[in-house]
């Protein structure tokens, strides 16, 4: 069972967070990532879902909402006016619900993973973390590419011929995910799978199938609704 502010994702009742920090393999070589992915992370579609049970998935949900859930008078980005905001940058600018997250996203993590690309903004931080609890390396991608120096839109290792898991905060549309898939597809990396901290999609089964991209999602906006109401009731 978790206890807050502790690990709380498991793979088997022998893994644990804790002891994939202590076995984290910093001294290998990025080609030998993928490798030690498979001897740790070996998580198949079906036993996904079942690495956070619904106590801890409520917990970090609860948590994540008390944080985000801003009560005031806000104008949106449509232009209209709402009595509340959800700030994202709330749960990731705090060191231990950031960790929590990323701790939940390491099962989540597909086995054949060169590289984690956290998506500019609010990827960063969470890949940044998620490659200090795995090992694996870290691309930096930007919205568009720099227009000097190396005029790089992924900053860090080439990822030429290399499997990238995108890292995302927040999806709803997809937009920017799309957007940097098919960037990095173009660039020679292979894309196929993105992980989110909140999936707020309307359809978040099936939200970036049209790139064939697979959605591995932490929260789902259902999650934080269930939560909001029980705190409201």
């Amino acid at each position: 069972m978790a206890q807050a502010g502790g690990p709380f994702v498991s793979v088997d009742n022998s893994f644990s967070c804790d002891r994939l920090r202590r076995s984290n393999p910093r001294h290998l070589p990025p080609r030998q990532h993928s490798q030690y992915s498979l001897a740790v992370f070996a998580v198949s579609s079906w036993t996904i879902d079942a690495t956070m049970n619904s106590m801890d998935r409520d917990l970090l949900a609860t948590d994540v909402n008390r944080a985000c859930r801003l009560q005031g008078q806000f104008q949106l980005r449509s232009g209209q006016l709402s009595h509340e905001y959800f700030d994202k940058y709330l749960f990731e600018s705090d060191p231990q619900l950031l960790r929590r997250v990323c701790e939940a996203m390491v099962p989540l993590v597909p086995t054949d993973t060169d590289l984690l690309g956290g998506l500019e903004l609010g990827g960063i931080p969470l890949a940044t973390v998620l490659s200090q609890l795995t090992g694996i390396p870290t691309l930096f991608v930007r919205k568009t590419a720099k227009t000097y120096g190396t005029c790089r839109l992924a900053e860090g290792p080439d990822i030429t011929g290399q499997t990238i898991t995108l890292v995302e905060d927040v999806i709803t549309t997809g937009g920017a995910v799309r957007d940097a898939a098919q960037a990095l597809r173009g660039a020679h990396g292979s894309v196929s799978t993105v992980i989110c901290a909140i999936n707020r999609s309307t359809d978040p089964a099936t939200v970036l199938s049209d790139v064939g991209l697979t959605v591995r999602t932490v929260l789902a906006k259902a999650d934080l609704d269930r939560v909001r109401s029980t705190a409201i009731d």
